[in-house]
């Protein structure tokens, strides 16, 4: 009775076990060539439609050599057979075969895809050697055209009413479906056969040790449940229940280890919470040490690049402002075009550091916008003033409209906002060569104290194609970067002009036209509330990194015009004292007295030069400590103190004639005159008692507005 109860029980058991492995293995197999063969007709579809995406043109002006190019690009692919490339007359234009297929199958006439939309596949037999094949068919749309150019991609073109100019066939090997198939039924049946004698071996072991006395089994379990885990239920050998006996002797030994881990674990508790703790405060420990090595990288890095700004525009005050008063000086006709040269490519120079340092300090969160009150109308047409003179060198007109629904004044960075607006009319007018370029400053949205405007350069130049479009804003990216660029540039603009735009709550973009011309656009924020806003300080002279710009703008041509003009004009013209000039000792004592100083002899130097040429009495001094002893000694009309100097600083000494003022009622202006041009340098030097800030290179024109004003608001006080 026993032995054919476990018969029954293990015969029906393996019936299920073979048949449901047998089943699962099938399904399994089925649903892969499902998979594959439909990947494989996806594949051929993609590349089917990618072919006649970009066959277009050629099929449409029958360039053969052009689509045996396209068409070589896939010889990589192993599953494509063959590709051919059709007119609308089913004529082959180009085709591509694999070395192994021989001649192309046949799949009929092909006059019923005329006019299909879509792609058609169908499974085609090769009468010779009996492979199987996927034969697909996908149109070439084309559009309505004068011209072959017209059929390019271009932005706003319509595609609604399309035409198919030709076809693409594609046929799809099916051997290399054919034997990973086969490979797959194999391993598939190897392993169906080995789970289906495991499970035979499995159910045998099983009901011939389901042998246990069952009330041996029910006293065990009810001792266990008083909590009496010692005992053990007595395996008798052959017994049908015998594994379970054995299980349920091992789960008893479990429950003991466990009741005996977990009274070790409660005695240990606080001791783990001891080890995890310290564990926490090491990686604490660690991540402030790490932290700290962050913030000194940091802190390397902004003082590296103050360094630099520094030590690299003290030489370059001195050879820009040396060729600006070479040029004043009555050079014959050769000296001027040399010294143009020179001046051309320090103003060049400039830029590029300009540029490098604006960047780095970007990348490293150093930029900071400082908003002001300002006249918007006078910011915009500043810029394109500037702008002015390269443009008529190139016979470009440049025209400006402002649609701001009255907006006269706002809140913002003004010279973050026309170094970006100058940037891009700057390369507009760069890349135009007939036409012309406009600003126009629209109202994005407005809110109660705010507004969002919207600024556009359009142009007629170049125009830049759409597969430029995503690197155009990336730092050293240009449109044309080959060795044989018609244009200059480091590609820096558009980089430092995107993080602006967006620090000022905005966005930048362009459209473009190849051929045409482009629109760069961008937006800004500004408040309308000016409710304790600083007030912007209006100079009559732009400033000079912008003037750079705008004399950069015109690319190499600038230095030939700019030579022309010089030998063209009139001996350098005086404005009140040139160095040198005789002048008697009561004309001389009238002059204005100032203190100069620097440390730097060639700077020192070119200073002086510049203010006797200016009109002014210039006493020197070459650190912080000569400064402070002149001052005392001597009444001077108007300081221009470096910062960086040996001994005392500018910051030291201007701090030292504050206090001397004290209790005089007197007030001298001083004026930074240093190289330190990073973000912060020009409110540490107001912070430290200077009344105003220029950061060289130093132009005659900007010494004479800066002075000027200093000597003003002494009057005035």
């Amino acid at each position: 009775m026993r032995s054919g109860l476990v018969a029954r029980f293990n015969a029906l058991t393996i019936a299920l076990v073979i048949t449901s492995t047998v089943a699962i293995s099938a399904f399994l197999l089925n649903r892969e060539m499902e998979t594959k063969r439909s990947n494989l007709l996806q594949h051929g579809a993609t590349v089917a439609a990618m072919v006649a995406q970009h066959s277009e043109y050629g099929v449409y002006t029958e360039n053969r050599e052009a689509l045996l190019q396209l068409l070589d690009g896939l010889s990589a692919d192993p599953d494509i057979a063959y590709v051919l490339v059709l007119d609308s007359e089913l004529r082959v234009l180009a085709r591509r075969v694999a070395p192994l297929v021989g001649a192309i199958p046949d799949v009929g006439a092909r006059e019923a895809v005329k006019g299909y939309e879509g792609i058609e596949a169908v499974e085609v037999v090769h009468p010779s050697d009996g492979w199987r094949y996927l034969d697909l068919i996908a149109p070439v749309f084309g559009v309505a055209a004068e011209t072959p150019a017209d059929l390019l991609p271009a932005p706003g073109r319509s595609r609604e009413r399309r035409n198919v100019v030709g076809f693409v066939r594609l046929g799809l090997s099916q051997e290399a479906l054919r034997v990973e198939v086969e490979a797959l039924a194999l391993s598939t049946g190897v392993l169906t056969m080995l789970l289906a004698v495991i499970g035979v071996l499995i159910t045998v072991s099983m009901t011939q040790r389901i042998a246990r006395p069952v009330l041996e089994l029910v006293r065990v379990s009810r001792g266990i449940s008083e909590g009496d885990l010692d005992q053990r239920v007595e395996v008798e050998s052959g017994s049908e229940v015998g594994e379970l006996s054995r299980t349920f002797n091992l789960m008893a030994e479990r429950l003991r280890e466990s009741r005996a881990e977990l009274t070790e674990y409660q005695q240990t508790l606080e001791q783990k919470v001891e080890e995890r703790t310290e564990a926490l405060e090491r990686a604490r420990d660690e991540a402030r040490g790490l932290a700290a090595e962050a913030q000194a990288a940091n802190r390397a890095k902004s003082l590296f690049l103050a360094n630099m700004s520094h030590e690299i525009r003290t030489p370059m005050n001195g050879v820009i402002g040396t060729t600006q008063l070479l040029l004043e000086s009555g050079l014959t006709d050769e000296q001027q075009e040399y010294t143009e040269i020179i001046r051309g490519a320090g103003e060049d120079l400039m830029i590029l550091i300009s540029d490098v340092l604006d960047l780095s300090k970007i990348e490293s969160g150093r930029v900071k916008l400082e908003p002001v009150i300002f006249d918007l109308e006078r910011a915009v047409r500043q810029v394109i003033e500037l702008q002015n003179e390269p443009a008529s060198r190139r016979g470009l007109t440049l025209n400006c409209k402002l649609d701001v629904g009255g907006v006269s004044q706002v809140v913002g960075d003004r010279t973050r906002l026309q170094q970006v607006l100058s940037n891009l009319v700057g390369n507009a007018v760069k890349f135009t060569s007939n036409g012309g370029v406009s600003v126009h400053v629209s109202l994005a949205a407005e809110k109660e104290d705010s507004l969002l405007l919207r600024f556009e350069v359009i142009d007629t130049g170049i125009g830049i194609e759409l597969d430029d479009h995503k690197r155009l804003f990336d730092a050293f990216e240009q449109a044309d970067s080959s060795t044989t660029r018609r244009y200059g540039g480091t590609g820096l603009g558009l980089a430092i002009s995107k993080q602006l735009v967006e620090l000022m709550g905005g966005e930048i973009d362009f459209e473009s036209v190849p051929g045409r011309g482009s629109t760069f656009w961008f937006t800004a924020a500004f408040e309308t509330s000016t409710a304790g806003a600083t007030d912007f300080v209006e100079d009559t002279v732009a400033p000079a990194d912008l003037g750079r710009r705008a004399r950069g703008a015109g690319g190499e041509e600038r230095r030939e015009t700019r030579s022309g003009e010089a030998r063209a004009a009139p001996a350098a013209r005086k404005t009140t004292a040139e160095p040198g000039d005789r002048m008697d000792s009561t004309a001389a004592a009238q002059l204005p007295r100032v203190l100069l100083v620097e440390d730097h002899p060639q700077n020192r130097r070119l200073a002086k030069l510049m203010l006797e040429k200016l009109g002014y009495r210039v006493d020197m001094a070459v650190n912080g400590l000569e400064a402070v002893r002149s001052v005392a000694r001597l009444p001077y009309a108007a300081v221009l103190m470096d910062c960086q100097m040996p001994e005392m600083d500018g910051y030291a000494a201007t701090e030292q004639i504050r206090r001397l003022e004290r209790g005089t009622g007197d007030h001298l202006p001083i004026v930074a005159m240093t190289a330190s041009a990073m973000g912060g340098d020009r409110e540490r030097c107001l912070a430290a008692g200077m009344d105003d800030y220029v950061s060289k290179p130093v132009t005659v024109e900007v010494l004479r507005v800066t002075l000027e004003r200093a000597l003003a608001s002494r009057k005035i006080s």
